[in-house]
């Protein structure tokens, strides 16, 4: 696929454009990283296109009604002063189509661009790179921990007074409570691709990687609300403090257990735990935080079973002991696992403690 060529509105109704968006995967993630590092001419329509693509995905929270009223009327307008001849139809993705509810014409992502600069203007977007974190303080005091390769955008609903955050990839948060009146508090909500975490104020940790959305409550209590592309199947969960929540949507399987929340916040502080944590894991936290393509030779390598703690500003010192076990191949940023020759592959592979 040519996309050098492509304008905006080609990238609002190419499929696998959307889908990596939707349902980011390491492969496709890898894809538009390079894609991106030989066409730095296509960054900003392709930062847009990634915007609005979000945008309409969450419309009832992120569009005001105000600027979808002025985007069906555009759309309207439009309409009117042309005919059936000239108006071009084309096939748009189901979420845009039912997010506005409105034409099959390529007049509504005109529409949709300009609701989105309209309402672009209030927004504030924060983003890592590979193996760097980033902490940051919102306008209303709350502090956030990036964690790598991840992004958020946050803006004030105008109407709602709601606090509203769009993360792609990983986050720690630290709400700050405000009164929105004497019986009601403002809410501040965390959008990702499958829920909605809709907090008051309290510490929890958010990772919304591949197709997957998992929550840990650090403190406080957090109402989840899962968004499936079908709405009838919508749920909400509560949780208390010390618990996870993990949602994938290609299975709509909820898991939802105690655990140490310590341990999965614990990379906000340069640490990365490990516990009874099978390898496979361990080689999609390498792709997702640290760019690696990882490939496991068979899965008895997948199975096997480490501990330890490690600096997460020195992914080497990771390796070099994980090496200690499994043979490493490593080219360019591919990482391929085998077994060694000269060691059982064990259960349990103990490593020593980082400092």
């Amino acid at each position: 696929m040519n996309y050098s060529s492509y304008l905006l509105e080609d990238f609002l109704t190419d499929e696998n454009f959307i889908q990596w968006v939707k349902h980011p995967t390491a492969e496709t993630d890898r894809f538009w990283q390079q894609w991106l590092m030989e066409h730095p001419q296509q960054r900003e329509t392709i930062e847009q296109a990634v915007e609005i693509i979000t945008a309409l995905q969450f419309r009832s929270t992120v569009l005001p009604e105000s600027v979808l009223a002025k985007m069906e009327s555009k759309i309207q307008d439009r309409i009117d002063y042309q005919s059936p001849q000239a108006t071009k139809t084309r096939h748009l993705p189901a979420f845009i189509r039912n997010g506005i509810a409105a034409s099959f014409s390529a007049l509504l992502i005109i529409a949709a661009i300009i609701a989105y600069q309209q309402y672009a203007s209030f927004k504030t977007k924060y983003s890592t790179n590979y193996g760097e974190r980033l902490t940051f303080q919102l306008p209303d005091n709350s502090m956030v921990i990036l964690n790598a390769n991840s992004s958020i955008t946050y803006a004030q609903n105008s109407q709602t007074g709601d606090r509203e955050l769009w993360l792609k990839g990983e986050a720690f948060f630290q709400v700050n409570r405000q009164q929105k009146s004497k019986k009601e508090m403002r809410r501040f909500i965390v959008h990702t691709a499958t829920m909605d975490v809709v907090v008051l104020g309290t510490q929890f940790n958010v990772n919304n990687r591949r197709d997957e959305t998992k929550v840990v409550l650090h403190t406080g209590k957090v109402k989840l609300q899962l968004t499936p592309e079908n709405a009838s199947q919508a749920k909400e969960v509560w949780m208390q403090p010390g618990e996870l929540v993990s949602y994938t949507a290609n299975k709509n399987t909820i898991t939802h257990k105690r655990v140490n929340s310590a341990d999965y916040v614990a990379w906000k502080d340069n640490r990365l735990i490990f516990k009874q944590t099978p390898l496979r894991e361990i080689a999609r936290m390498l792709e997702d935080n640290y760019n690696y393509n990882v490939v496991i030779e068979n899965d008895n390598l997948s199975d096997k079973i480490y501990e330890g703690t490690f600096p997460a500003d020195d992914v080497e010192v990771l390796l070099q002991t994980l090496s200690k076990s499994v043979a490493l191949e490593i080219e360019n940023k591919t990482l391929i696992i085998k077994e060694k020759n000269n060691l059982a592959c064990t259960t349990l592979a103990k490593w020593s403690r980082a400092d």
